[in-house]
């Protein structure tokens, strides 16, 4: 391993870190977390939604989202007035979502 090149152990690190950070990420979880992100942040604004681009994944995947939001949903105008990233609700929802498996 003495050959690698500095760009090659970053392009490492990094797959490493994508990997302890969505270690079960696939196209379900991804379905899953548009749906949470639809939920929790378009609301009621039901034209917004992503599912309608693609109707084919709502019946399987909206029903978990759903309790998840409504789980996480009183949580929102904290989030929101701590300014943080929609990425972060998400992280949390996926985490709190993987602990319910």
């Amino acid at each position: 391993m003495d050959d690698i090149r500095s760009t090659e152990w970053l392009l490492l690190m990094a797959s490493m870190a994508h990997l302890i950070v969505a270690p079960f990420t696939k196209v379900e979880e991804s379905f899953n977390t548009q749906a949470l992100h639809d939920l929790l942040f378009h609301g009621t604004n039901l034209s917004a939604y992503d599912h309608l681009d693609f109707p084919g994944v709502v019946p399987r995947t909206f029903v978990g989202p759903l309790a998840l939001a409504s789980v996480l949903y009183p949580i929102m105008p904290v989030w929101k007035w701590l300014a943080c990233e929609k990425y972060w609700m998400l992280m949390i929802g996926g985490w709190i979502g993987w602990k319910w498996r």
